[in-house]
């Protein structure tokens, strides 16, 4: 069955994001207009201060000269919050899906998103976007009307991972923006977790791997202190427009 689906309209006009919801439904367009949703872009300035309440240092939307369709599909089993990243690395709220419908989102490439409980007032990692806890839009490599983008219950621990590679092969550039030595694993079919590369600090590694793969990194072996994989505790590779797709280790701070 095909989920109910509503359409965000994403207006770029004297520095905000205006989110105008419509439906399906025939809803009268005036109704519609006193749910919007409006997030206030920053100024220059303001990108350089450090927020109160950013999620992941470094982690913040970047520019507006890609825009990209999305549509979110909520399979999760829970209604969700769904949160855009602003330019400070603060989460703005963006609008919830029950489960089993779908938002279309008019967005940029290199602005995050993540998923929430919608009945929970702390945000946190607690469903995954396109397989993974921070979104990035990018269409699919085969173009289309939107990118579309399921949104899942998030593993909660190591135990969870378990790779089911699916065939579709996805080049992927590892690049490591930490001070240290990153010891790259994938988590093979079984659980079990293989160690693929030690990626130098400041250094880049291209492997090519498949969907629905797992991989995590840490710093040092004995302690299996993590880092971490495009801002998650682990990265699960999606193909996408891009001829590779790049995962970002960081440091957790």
């Amino acid at each position: 069955m095909e989920p109910h689906e509503t359409s965000l309209n994403l207006n770029i006009k004297d520095g905000t994001r205006n989110y105008s919801k419509s439906t399906d439904s025939g809803s009268d367009p005036d109704d519609s207009n006193n749910n919007n949703t409006i997030i206030t872009q920053q100024s220059e300035q303001t990108k350089n201060t450090k927020p109160q309440g950013q999620i992941r240092a470094g982690l913040r939307s970047l520019y507006l000269d890609k825009p990209v369709r999305v549509k979110f599909v909520n399979h999760s089993g829970k209604e969700v919050q769904l949160y855009w990243i602003n330019f400070v690395g603060e989460c703005e709220k963006a609008f919830k899906i029950l489960d089993g419908k779908s938002e279309v989102v008019d967005t940029f490439e290199t602005h995050p998103w993540i998923a929430a409980n919608a009945r929970n007032k702390k945000v946190s990692h607690a469903f995954t976007i396109g397989n993974n806890l921070v979104y990035y839009p990018l269409m699919g490599p085969n173009g289309g009307k939107y990118a579309v983008a399921e949104i899942r219950k998030a593993p909660e621990k190591l135990a969870d991972l378990i790779s089911r590679p699916n065939g579709t092969e996805v080049l992927v550039k590892f690049i490591n923006r930490t001070s240290r030595p990153a010891y790259l694993e994938m988590v093979n079919p079984e659980g079990d977790r293989e160690l693929k590369h030690t990626l130098e600090a400041g250094q880049s590694w291209t492997t090519c791997t498949q969907e629905k793969t797992f991989w995590i990194t840490t710093m040092d072996q004995e302690t299996d202190e993590g880092l971490l994989l495009n801002y998650g505790w682990y990265y699960s590779p999606v193909k996408t427009r891009m001829k590779k797709e790049r995962c970002y280790i960081t440091d957790y701070i």
